[in-house]
């Protein structure tokens, strides 16, 4: 009789009664909700932890990504050195730009292949971001933040023409072909060659917008000091979300940038 890893054994067939064998099976139900139960409160335990480690991080599946709590701590910290006229010189013509990244039908991509799959596809276009950040010293010191189960923000001090170069890059990069395990494995866990499927056909459509110091400092002086962090980190975010709803209005598969210059405030990057 097989208690999960273990084993009650005798030489003889007849060693154990049917009173004996009903007892064994019954200790053995009872051990094996022990250990479940254990397992169950390991698992609660880990998750605590996580939550207690990384408060802003909801799946665990990105817990390696900061979060959109991060995005927007990092904006108001930007924008409140800005205010203070701290160590960042608005003099300069110095750019901070913002490219937003988000898969296209992600919700159609769930029901195919299911919501950890459709997880595990962004989770893999996140390191394919990072990746293509830290091959050039210029992007290396941008930020990325997983914001979505789809959509990401990079936050980089580069200017307009550069991001959308760099948007471009991104897109080529995340537009490939994944092959993906429909299970979650944690960072450094081998997982089984055969599990893992195919998901093709992947496109993203990303915003570009950009923001130079001087005119983050204009938009400040249009608010009371108390407010003011927080009013423009407001328009900053709307503005990229709306940027993103632009692409996907568009049909998707594209970059939409955002140009002051114009006059109209989008422009499609050409592919």
């Amino acid at each position: 009789m097989c208690i999960r890893d273990s084993y009650i054994a005798a030489e003889h067939m007849q060693a154990f009664t049917e009173d004996d064998q009903r007892v064994a099976r019954m200790v053995s139900r009872m051990i094996e909700e022990l250990l479940l139960t254990s397992q169950a409160r390991r698992q609660a335990v880990g998750k605590v932890g996580n939550i207690v480690n990384y408060p802003s991080v909801v799946d665990e599946t990105f817990q390696g990504f900061a979060s959109e709590t991060d995005f927007i701590d990092e904006i108001e910290f930007l924008l409140s050195d800005i205010q203070k006229g701290g160590a960042i010189d608005t003099e300069s013509e110095e750019n901070v730009s913002i490219i937003s990244i988000d898969i296209d039908n992600q919700s159609s991509m769930a029901m195919t292949y299911g919501n950890r799959m459709a997880r595990n596809v962004s989770q893999q276009m996140g390191f394919r971001i990072r990746g293509q950040m830290q091959l050039s010293d210029r992007y290396a010191a941008g930020k990325l933040f997983h914001v979505s189960a789809d959509k990401y923000f990079l936050l980089v001090r580069i200017s307009l023409e550069e991001a959308r170069t760099l948007a471009k890059r991104l897109k080529e990069a995340v537009q490939v072909d994944y092959r993906i395990s429909p299970r979650y494995a944690a960072p450094g866990r081998p997982v089984l060659r055969e599990s893992m499927r195919d998901i093709t056909r992947v496109t993203t459509h990303l915003g570009v917008a950009s923001y130079s110091l001087q005119k983050l400092e204009e938009l400040l002086s249009r608010y009371p000091a108390d407010i003011a962090t927080n009013m423009v980190r407001a328009l900053i975010v709307a503005g990229t979300e709306e940027i993103l709803n632009r692409g996907k209005s568009e049909g998707g598969n594209c970059i939409i940038s955002w140009e002051k210059e114009q006059g109209s405030p989008w422009s499609q990057v050409p592919l």
